[in-house]
C-alpha cells in the first residue's frame, strides 16, 4: 500500500524535497534525473505564480553557476579564455572585424 504524504506546511514540503532527493539521486540511472525534472516541472505554471517559478529558476540558475565554475575549474580552464577564442574564430570565419583583416592577397590589402 502507497504511503499517504501530508503537504500541510513548508516543513512537510522541505522534508518530502529531501526524502525525494535521496531516493532520485541514490538511483542506478543518475543520467535520468533530467527526465525526473522535466516531468515535475511540467505543470508548473498551473500550480505557482510567476513569482515562485522566478525564485526556482533563481535558485537553479545559481546551482549552474556554481557547478560550472567548479567543472572548469577541474578542467583547468577559466572562464575567458573559452570567449576569447570563439570571437577569435568569428573573425577568422568572417562574422566580425574588417574585410583586409582576413583578406591574405597582400595586393587588394595595399590597395
Amino acid at each position: 500500500m502507497p504511503t499517504v504524504v501530508k503537504l500541510n506546511d513548508q516543513k512537510d514540503y522541505i522534508k518530502y524535497g529531501e526524502q525525494t532527493a535521496k531516493i532520485l539521486y541514490g538511483g542506478a540511472a543518475p543520467y535520468r534525473i533530467e527526465n525526473f525534472m522535466k516531468a515535475l516541472c511540467k505543470d508548473l505554471k498551473d500550480n505557482c505564480d510567476a513569482q515562485q517559478i522566478k525564485k526556482i529558476l533563481d535558485n537553479v540558475a545559481l546551482l549552474h553557476k556554481e557547478k560550472d565554475k567548479a567543472e572548469r575549474a577541474a578542467r583547468g580552464t577559466g572562464g575567458k579564455k573559452g570567449n576569447v577564442a570563439v570571437a577569435e574564430k568569428a573573425v577568422l570565419k568572417g562574422g566580425g572585424g574588417k574585410g583586409y583583416d582576413r583578406n591574405n592577397n597582400a595586393q587588394m590589402v595595399s590597395d
